[in-house]
Order: structure tokens, then C-alpha cells, then sequence
């Protein structure tokens, strides 16, 4: 039984403990401005706020500036806004969300958020920052999100499933090395047929992951709330700014991803000479690429967003198992001996 290359398992563990945000190097004596976020997940207005303004905010602040997402659609979460309704006189003709407060200002609406916050950020750092808003209720709402946020059995299960992934991916590496010369002879002749990975289990496991894609992805697009269970903070993952990429929510990758697994799978078993070759590296090649990029995912969830997303965990998982399905007889080759020949 050959090791597992070790220094690229190693290199893994080491580039998700670099992936930290560069405002976590804050010194603790600088000052910081915390404040409050009142939203519903159905309001446009809400999400362009939190998405154009408050996200790219506090990437560039990094711990000097703190922001909690109160969910008005929760009866906690109303019962905090009308809370705050009381405390700061807010007219009715000012009630609604998105809501922002800060200290003693409250700012209200889509336009008037963008237009006052970063100003007002900018002068509360000069005075010396600002903690939490004095509003009846708010530190139990602060310390069940903090309950939320760490959630230690959510983080022992990420950190289980990051390291499998891992482990997956370093005998995988090994199994495309050792088989890479003959890999290579038989897509170059087209003669011999790279072996197919036939097993009916890609195909479930890949319907699987597509419906947990597709459900992230309708939450995404919808902004509705995430059922996520007694363990992880889906919403808190699905609301972070790495939950897209170039503004495309990152489930709706794993939809196409997931689609195209589906395709090639059908191809490298139907196709045959070199295009079936090909299609079957295709089907490696992809599955290999999903493996990494669910672990640069979940290393984002753990040391970055510190929040976990069962959904996520299950897409990861699902992904892994299918690369070592296809791996297993595509680069299933002993390494070869020096004298072999193959024809």
C-alpha cells in the first residue's frame, strides 16, 4: 500500500488556514463601530443594501466594523424592531426596512443608507467608534447569534468532512500519478479505451447533489430563509459575500456543475476511441475540480464566515464520493515497472 503524498495533503491544511481575511490583523485597540441591521429576506432593497454597501464596508474594515442582521419576519426578530421603534420615537411614516441604526442614528431605506452610512462610519471611527446600539432586548438577540455563529457541533462535523475531503483528494493525486504515463499512451492512440466509471451510484449521487444545489440556489435567487436544521448557520453562510462569485450565487455553479458530471458520465459510458477517452478524463478531471473547490469552500466556513451550512457539508461530501467513484477505475493502474511496455 503506497502513502499518500503527505506534503500535498500538508500544503491543503496549510492554504485553508491562510484563507483569513486581512482586516482579522485589526489591532484590538482600534476603534470599531457596531451596528444594527433591520431586514426581511423578501426585500430587494434590503439585499441590494447588504450586498453593495454593508458587505464591501466591512471587507474594508475588517474588525472595526460589526453589523447584526436582525430578521424582522422572526417573532424575536420583531419584537426587537418594534423595540427599537419605542426606544428611538421612529414615526410610522419612517417604519419599514431596511433599517440601519447606529449610536443614536437610525437610517431607513434603500437610499438613504448608501448615501449616509459610509460618511457616518467615517466620523464614528474619528470620535473613538461606537458599541451597540441601547435598544431593550438586543444583548439576548447578540448572544444567540453568537450561539449560532459558533456552534460546536456544526464545527467539529465541518472539520471531520474537511479532513476525509482532504485525505480523498491526496489518494486520488496518487492514483492519477502512478497511472498518469498510461493514461496519456492510451488517449494519444485512441485505440484502448480508458476504463469508464460505470457504476450507477454516480448518477444518484450526482442527482442528489443537484437537488441540494438547487435548493441553495432557489434560496439564493428568492432571498427566502434556508431550512437548515438543528446544526450549521445556513442563512449566515448564504447571506456572506463568498456565497457568490462576479455576482453568480455559487449554487447555481454547483447546478451546472452537477449537470455537467450528469453529461460526461453518460458520454464516457456510450462514446468509444478517443472521444469516449476524453470524456472520461472530463468526467476525472471535473470531479477532481469540484473536490478542491468544496474544500476551499468549507475551509471559508470554518475560517472565515465561522459559520457552517449543512446543505454545503452534503454537496462537499457528495462531490468527494463521486471523484473516488471515477477515479477508482479510470487511474485504477498499478505505476508502472521499469521494463513494462504497454502496446
Amino acid at each position: 500500500m503506497k502513502k499518500l503524498p503527505l506534503p500535498f495533503v500538508i500544503l491543503l491544511i496549510v492554504a485553508c488556514l491562510a484563507i483569513q481575511p486581512t482586516a482579522a490583523a485589526q489591532s484590538a485597540d482600534e476603534p470599531v463601530v457596531q451596528a444594527i441591521l433591520f431586514y426581511t429576506p423578501t426585500c430587494p432593497a434590503c439585499h441590494s443594501v447588504n450586498d453593495e454597501v454593508l458587505e464591501p464596508m466591512m471587507d474594508d474594515y475588517g474588525d472595526q466594523l460589526e453589523i447584526l442582521r436582525i430578521n424582522t419576519f422572526e417573532d424575536s426578530g420583531y419584537e426587537l424592531y418594534l423595540a427599537m421603534v419605542e426606544r428611538y420615537q421612529i414615526p410610522s411614516e419612517r417604519q419599514g426596512v431596511p433599517t440601519l441604526v447606529v449610536g443614536e442614528v437610525v437610517l431607513v431605506g434603500g437610499r438613504e443608507i448608501p448615501e449616509q452610512f459610509p460618511s457616518l462610519v467615517e466620523e464614528v471611527l474619528a470620535a473613538g467608534g461606537v458599541g451597540w446600539p441601547d435598544i431593550p432586548g438586543l444583548d439576548q438577540a447578540i448572544s444567540e447569534f453568537q450561539t449560532e455563529t459558533s456552534d460546536p457541533v456544526g464545527l467539529v462535523l465541518a472539520s471531520a468532512v474537511l479532513v476525509g475531503m482532504v485525505v480523498a483528494l491526496g489518494y486520488t493525486a496518487w492514483r492519477v500519478g502512478t497511472a498518469r504515463q498510461h493514461l496519456a499512451r492510451l488517449l494519444k492512440k485512441g485505440r484502448k479505451p480508458i476504463p469508464p466509471a460505470k457504476t450507477r451510484a454516480i448518477p444518484f449521487l450526482g442527482l442528489a447533489g443537484l437537488g441540494i444545489a438547487a435548493y441553495l440556489a432557489y434560496v439564493e435567487i428568492t432571498h427566502v430563509e434556508a431550512i437548515c436544521g438543528p446544526i450549521g448557520g445556513c442563512n449566515i453562510v448564504q447571506a456572506s459575500p463568498y456565497a457568490r462569485i462576479l455576482g453568480i450565487p455559487i449554487a447555481v455553479l454547483g447546478v451546472l456543475n452537477y449537470l455537467a458530471v450528469g453529461a460526461l458520465w453518460v458520454g464516457q459510458r456510450y462514446q468509444g476511441g478517443r472521444w469516449g477517452n476524453q470524456t472520461t478524463l472530463g468526467l476525472l478531471g471535473l470531479t477532481i475540480f469540484g473536490a478542491l473547490f468544496s474544500i476551499y469552500l468549507t475551509c471559508l466556513e470554518l475560517f472565515v464566515v465561522r459559520a457552517v451550512c449543512t446543505w454545503c457539508l452534503g454537496s462537499a461530501v457528495a462531490t468527494t464520493i463521486l471523484m473516488l467513484l471515477v477515479v477508482l477505475p479510470v487511474a485504477g493502474i498499478p505505476p508502472s515497472k521499469k521494463g513494462r511496455r504497454y502496446s
